[in-house]
């Protein structure tokens, strides 16, 4: 049966087109529609798994058919799905990796509770609830990029470049692309970007425990201007554990790389506690140097995030997830001390407090 709706909704979506679709079905919603077919009958955003890919032994490639909801997304962009784990409605994000006009691919390592239910309980033609598409991780129209990326944060990098390579040579930038991997059983996506190298693209390959022949070494702080030499003429995109992007992040802040030209992916837990002020510690004066704007923080903004604070005071500040994921809201700190979610100078301000008597936040 699961094959038969399957088939059905692709054959559906692929005639009719999601904005047809979606006039059609909104005018004729009712019990029976529901009943009949609740995947395009709906008020939520869903996808059906169209099929399942083995890429490496801990990592499973997804194509999901979204139902007429769905905006076609940005590469580099993800979507948050929904998966019930022992009797919880947990969400996770994950990129996509790849897309066309009818569907998408994620790419899921087998790693904590949701991603590692997916490996084994997520079959063709299973229906997930979904946000999206999200994120600010996307080509800017830059003409030098580097891509760094290392595990399963390959999975932006790959889709951007992916749509990069798609474009007419005249008109694509120049591109550097760099993955690190533990071991070469790891390498995801490995035939692609093998058939990728033929082609000539600048494409480099690392194995952080067992390094192998014509590849780089792992990056480390004290390598990363001889691994890549023309880094400050580059707009550098980085994704990964956090662990290599701090190494990452650490060198280019030694190196005074700008901050403004480096493109972090995020995903996981954020600093969101509320900073522990003393009742002696002067209150923080926040400035907003694009808007130029200052705000003298008084005693009942103390627990309040920077963006709830230019808000409050009529600054038109980018947001959107107000979790920390998407990355709208992201600002520079180009002074002071902020605590919550940051990556380097990078301020996720939907999740950051100012900590110290000045914080100048701008791009």
């Amino acid at each position: 049966m699961k094959k038969l709706k399957t088939m059905l909704d692709t054959w559906t979506l692929q005639i009719f087109g999601r904005d047809r679709l979606d006039y059609f079905c909104s005018n004729t919603f009712n019990y029976l529609t529901r009943r009949l077919n609740p995947f395009l009958w709906s008020y939520d955003l869903q996808a059906r798994v169209l099929q399942r890919r083995k890429e490496t032994p801990e990592v499973v490639s997804f194509e999901l058919l979204p139902n007429q909801y769905w905006q076609a997304p940005q590469a580099g962009q993800y979507i948050e799905l929904s998966y019930q784990v022992a009797g919880q409605n947990l969400e996770r994000a994950y990129s996509i990796s790849a897309h066309n006009q009818h569907s998408f691919w994620i790419t899921v390592k087998r790693q904590g509770l949701v991603s590692s239910a997916l490996h084994e309980t997520l079959q063709v033609g299973d229906v997930l609830k979904l946000r999206g598409p999200l994120g600010q991780f996307v080509y800017r129209g830059q003409k030098s990029l580097l891509l760094i990326c290392a595990g399963s944060g390959i999975t932006p990098c790959f889709a951007i470049l992916a749509d990069l390579l798609a474009m007419p040579a005249e008109l694509r930038p120049q591109i550097q692309f760099y993955a690190q991997f533990s071991h070469p059983q790891d390498t995801i996506f490995a035939e692609t970007l093998k058939q990728w190298r033929a082609e000539g693209l600048q494409l480099d390959l690392a194995y952080s425990q067992t390094p192998a022949a014509g590849t780089l070494p792992a990056i480390k702080i004290e390598n990363f201007s001889a691994l890549f030499p023309h880094f400050e003429q580059q707009d550098i995109y980085l994704c990964g554990p956090e662990g290599f992007k701090q190494t990452v992040i650490q060198a280019l802040e030694n190196l005074n790389f700008p901050a403004e030209r480096l493109q972090i992916e995020h995903f996981g837990g954020l600093q969101t506690a509320e900073v522990d002020w003393s009742e002696s510690e002067p209150l923080p004066e926040v400035y907003f140097s694009a808007y130029n704007y200052r705000i003298q923080m008084r005693p009942e903004d103390r627990q309040k995030t920077l963006l709830e604070l230019g808000l409050e005071h009529g600054l038109n500040l980018e947001k959107g997830c107000r979790k920390g994921y998407c990355g709208s809201c992201k600002l520079v700190l180009h002074a002071g001390q902020v605590q919550g979610q940051t990556q380097g100078k990078a301020v996720y301000i939907c999740s950051a407090y100012a900590k110290s008597e000045r914080v100048v936040l701008g791009y």
